[in-house]
């Protein structure tokens, strides 16, 4: 089922969200979610439907069906390279799997700029500092503490538990755009990289969530096309399908730098390729 699943050909747009909630369950069943958290499913179930509730169905963009993208994306990602499968440990590829679910929760609608702009409570609580994603990161902790039934980390050792937050923290926050480029630097640097440090492994997978959080162009056309139109809704940008500029600038260096850091994972940008005629 999982091997049906996890495929660049997915259409998200073609499901309910309750539908979209029990494909999470199948992917954390394929990752060993609950057995690595010490948790039975119901818990899972349950953790999974009251994120889904706290995403806002208001919104073009940022809402359910964006952290399912995202989460799938990764998903798909960690289940097509063996490299990352056998290097990252259980309780890393939790991590990397909850921030992608979680890396919105909440979302107001817009960007920062927006809230900062305007003077939020949000950007007056966070300082104007990765205002939505310190917001995002901070909900998905409150939500657990204050619901038990879905609070996925009450079984696990604290040790672990803190490694889990600890990434999931570092992994959502590095979704901010401003830092992008300065994510993708860092890595390109370390000319040293291995899987054996824990720290060289956290940095390939901001890499990959990075690249999941724009995973919408691995995607066909037509699946693209309808992602662009929904953040240029969000955004109040006008939308136009000649977006070849952008990806030259902004995607395709990330990608690159992916399959060159994780070669395995090329196969998932076929078709981007032949979307874009860009070479990997």
């Amino acid at each position: 089922m999982t091997n049906n699943l996890l495929k660049i050909t997915f259409n998200v747009f073609e499901y309910s969200v309750e539908q979209l909630g029990e494909i999470i369950y199948q992917i954390f069943e394929t990752f060993q979610v609950c057995e690595t958290l010490k948790i039975n499913k119901e818990k899972g179930k349950k953790f999974i439907q009251e994120i889904r509730k706290q995403y806002l169905t208001t919104i073009p963009y940022h809402n359910f069906y964006h952290a399912f993208e995202v989460f799938h994306s990764l998903s798909t990602f960690l289940y097509t390279s063996d490299q990352l499968k056998n290097n990252y440990t259980s309780e890393e590829k939790v991590a990397l799997l909850i921030a992608a679910l979680c890396h919105d929760l909440k979302h107001p609608g817009g960007s920062n700029q927006k809230e900062i702009e305007k003077g939020s409570d949000l950007a007056l609580i966070y300082n104007d500092q990765s205002v939505i994603e310190n917001y995002s990161i901070s909900q998905t902790f409150l939500l657990m503490k204050s619901n038990e039934e879905a609070n996925i980390f009450s079984e696990i050792e604290k040790e672990k538990q803190k490694k889990i937050r600890k990434w999931m923290i570092q992994l959502i926050l590095a979704t901010d755009p401003e830092f992008h480029r300065e994510q993708l630097q860092k890595i390109r640097k370390n000319k040293s990289l291995s899987f054996e440090h824990e720290s060289h492994r956290l940095q390939v997978g901001i890499l990959i969530l990075m690249s999941s959080d724009l995973g919408y162009f691995t995607r066909t056309m037509e699946i693209q096309a309808k992602w662009m139109k929904n953040v240029c809704e969000e955004l109040g940008f006008e939308y136009s399908e000649n977006n070849k500029s952008f990806v030259k600038n902004k995607i395709l260096p990330m990608y690159q730098l992916l399959v060159k850091t994780v070669p395995e994972t090329k196969p998932c940008f076929k078709l981007f390729q032949q979307n874009f005629k860009f070479k990997l």
